[in-house]
C-alpha cells in the first residue's frame, strides 16, 4: 500500500490477468492503471511514490478524517450500482432482485474490509445504510 493504493507487481502478462481479474472481484477495489518495465530497468528511474518506504504515514488530521469517511461512504453508496465480475457482470442492486442474489450480496457486503488509513484509523464501512437501501435484512 502506498499513500492509499495497492500496488501489484508482478512479472508477466499472464499473472497481471489473473490477479486483475481476483483484484476486480473484491468491493472497492477499482483498477486505474499499469505501468510496465524491463527486468534490468535501473531502479533509479522508478517513481517515488514507488520507492517510498514504509512508515511514511501521512498526517491525520480530522478534517482529512471527515474528508476520507465522506469519499468512502459516497464510494461504498455508488458500489450498489456498479455491474461486478462476481455477480455475472450485474450490479448489487439487480442482483437483488431474486432471494438467491439477495444472500450473495448480503454476503458481499458483510465482506467488506473497513479502510486503514493509517495504523489505528478506520473508516466504518456504511453497512446498515447499504442494507437499509438494498431492503436487505441486517441478521
Amino acid at each position: 500500500m502506498v499513500t492509499g493504493e495497492l500496488i501489484l507487481e508482478v512479472n508477466s502478462a499472464r499473472r497481471l490477468s489473473a490477479a486483475r481479474a481476483w483484484l476486480e472481484e473484491i468491493p472497492g477495489i477499482t483498477y486505474q492503471d499499469v505501468k510496465t518495465r524491463k527486468i534490468d530497468e535501473d531502479r533509479a528511474d522508478v517513481p517515488m511514490d514507488e520507492k517510498m518506504a514504509a512508515g511514511q504515514d501521512v498526517e491525520m488530521t480530522p478534517e482529512l478524517i471527515s474528508y476520507l469517511t465522506d469519499m468512502f461512504h459516497q464510494q461504498y453508496m455508488n458500489w450498489l450500482d456498479k455491474p461486478l465480475p462476481v455477480l455475472s457482470g450485474k450490479t448489487p442492486r439487480e442482483t437483488c432482485k431474486t432471494e438467491e442474489g439477495r444472500k450473495k450480496v448480503a454476503i458481499l457486503i458483510r465482506a467488506i474490509l473497513a479502510p486503514v488509513c493509517n495504523p489505528g484509523v478506520y473508516i466504518n464501512v456504511p453497512r446498515k445504510e447499504m442494507f437499509r437501501e438494498l431492503n436487505l435484512e441486517l441478521e
